[in-house]
């Protein structure tokens, strides 16, 4: 039995691996553990900021899971894509970053599926991704606080599922730094809000830009809107970081919004109103569910 559970594993690293994608598999047990420290780091975060983005997890499950043996993360590639609007004489190239494209995640759905017994299922969770990489082996933090897996930097988008899949050993590591961060301090002379610290291992996400252009509300007035760099999020501590080096110069695309289509984004016309050819331009960039937030943000990209 245990050999043929080590035989699965070694299919499903390979196939993954085949694919581009990362992964770690390990023993349901870890969200024990994985609740303990997020709780704890709640409590040195601003009270805002744990209500609208941390409420969103779930550490207990339904007694139809009470079977699970373990938790499948893992990691695909994902770089920035290249946007580009025309306004006027103004050609304004931006980004949207990392992490924004969610169809990695059917890909490696059906290919854990195609593998996988027919008795073993799959069940989406809502953990925090970027710690369970961590503690799993999977990832480190950087000094911005954002993960980073070898092979990968800061590149990737995180997927986690739970299952019966039997496991080998459980495996739980501390929560650590990459090694490239110990003497670098790129990121927190590059973050124009200065939520990164020397004397804070978290950043002051309140004070993130990406924080603050996912939401609805205008910008604080502190804001200086020469810092805004990509359409949704933001890209400065990652584009310039030693770790991504390999990385920074490759794109997951390109695409050009006309004259009309950028004053139809920026005039907030309903997505449905919307040309089809420019309806599937936001949907190729994922961003359809964020389409309410892209006036606000390209209108200060197009002022700045």
């Amino acid at each position: 039995m245990e050999y043929a559970t080590l035989n699965l594993h070694r299919t499903i690293f390979k196939s993954l691996n085949l694919n581009g994608y990362k992964a770690k598999i390990t023993s349901v047990g870890i969200i024990s553990n994985l609740k303990k420290e997020f709780f704890y780091i709640k409590n040195f975060l601003n009270e805002t900021f744990v209500r609208e983005r941390l409420n969103l997890f779930h550490f207990e499950f339904n007694d139809e899971l009470k079977y699970a043996k373990s938790l499948i993360i893992t990691a695909a590639p994902q770089y920035p894509i290249t946007t580009v609007f025309y306004f006027g004489e103004s050609k304004i190239t931006t980004y949207v970053p990392p992490t924004y494209t969610y169809n990695t995640d059917d890909k490696i759905r059906k290919i854990l599926k195609e593998i996988l017994p027919k008795d073993i299922w799959l069940f989406d969770v809502s953990l925090p991704l970027k710690l369970l990489s961590v503690l799993s082996g999977l990832a480190k933090y950087g000094r911005n606080n954002i993960a980073y897996v070898n092979g990968m930097g800061s590149f990737f988008r995180l997927k986690a599922f739970l299952s019966n899949l039997p496991i080998i050993k459980p495996n739980e590591y501390k929560i650590s730094m990459l090694e490239d961060c110990y003497n670098c301090f790129a990121c927190l002379y590059l973050c124009p809000t200065n939520a990164i610290s020397k004397n804070r291992f978290l950043v002051k996400a309140e004070k993130c830009l990406t924080f603050l252009n996912e939401k609805k509300d205008d910008f604080p007035d502190w804001v200086n809107p020469e810092w805004h760099n990509s359409l949704i999020g933001c890209m400065r501590c990652q584009l310039y970081c030693p770790a991504n080096k390999k990385f920074r110069h490759l794109r997951d695309g390109f695409i050009e919004f006309d004259e009309s289509e950028t004053k139809s984004i920026l005039t907030s016309t309903p997505i449905e109103l919307l040309q089809t050819v420019t309806k599937q331009k936001i949907i190729n960039l994922n961003l359809q569910d964020d389409y309410d937030l892209l006036s606000r943000n390209l209108s200060v990209l197009v002022n700045k």
